[in-house]
């Protein structure tokens, strides 16, 4: 019985020291990481530019609607938001081939959901005969602003208003051409070769600014008679 105790004992002492020797030989196995300084100093703020300027075709920029190819002459035109009637007794539409973008929204939801387009036009002196012309919505005044982009429309409820006069957002209200079609008279108005003008165009900013800035100045109705003058 002794000597069963006995070797009963040494079999564990061995176990044990074996089971620590095993950990002491993979301890030694670990290699702890080594990090080394960078001999380079970071810089702050310095940023690398790669693009290259883009080789165009000569007399050639890119349309900022597109990204097409266009003619250079026409790289500081203003483009215009025309809106565009949708409803079925509108049609056809005129001119919604040549725009460069073209939007597509409800214009109510108490009109039977009716959409309206806005279409965006760079080169619109080439415009023979576009739309029908319809009211604006306050959507289409921020959509027009972030384009740069003259907004066409014939009025709009009270409350495009303030939006109109942020100095932003330029627009042309109503007085575009009116087209014999057979229609109702809120379906005649579409926007002709001759309507617009390209120093129109490119003045409107210029005139808005001034008198947005001067609301409540005397020359108030001066500067409305110069922008009246400009239209006709």
């Amino acid at each position: 019985m002794k000597k069963r105790a006995l070797l009963l004992g040494m079999m564990l002492t061995l176990a044990v020291t074996s089971v620590g020797c095993g950990k002491k030989e993979a301890d030694a196995n670990i290699t702890e990481p080594i990090y080394e300084e960078s001999s380079e100093e970071a810089v702050v703020g310095d940023v690398v530019d790669n693009e290259e300027e883009e080789d165009l075709p000569d007399g050639k920029v890119r349309n900022e609607l597109t990204g097409e190819l266009i003619d250079e002459s026409l790289a500081n035109q203003r483009p215009i938001a025309v809106m565009v009637d949708n409803e079925s007794i509108a049609l056809p539409h005129y001119g919604l081939t040549q725009a460069d973008v073209v939007y597509e929204m409800m214009n109510s939801t108490e009109n039977g959901r009716i959409t309206r387009f806005m279409a965006l036009v760079k080169d619109w002196e080439t415009l023979e005969q576009f739309g029908s012309i319809r009211s604006a919505r306050v959507t289409n005044c921020i959509l027009a602003a972030e384009w740069n982009a003259v907004l066409c429309h014939d009025g709009g409820p009270f409350y495009i208003d303030e939006y109109i006069a942020l100095p932003s957002v330029d627009d042309f209200n109503g007085g575009f051409s009116r087209v014999n079609n057979g229609k109702s008279r809120e379906y005649t108005e579409y926007i002709v070769s001759g309507d617009l003008d390209k120093k129109q165009v490119q003045a409107k900013s210029i005139i808005n600014i001034i008198q947005k800035i001067t609301l409540n100045s005397p020359k108030k109705t001066l500067i409305l008679r110069m922008e009246h003058l400009q239209l006709q």
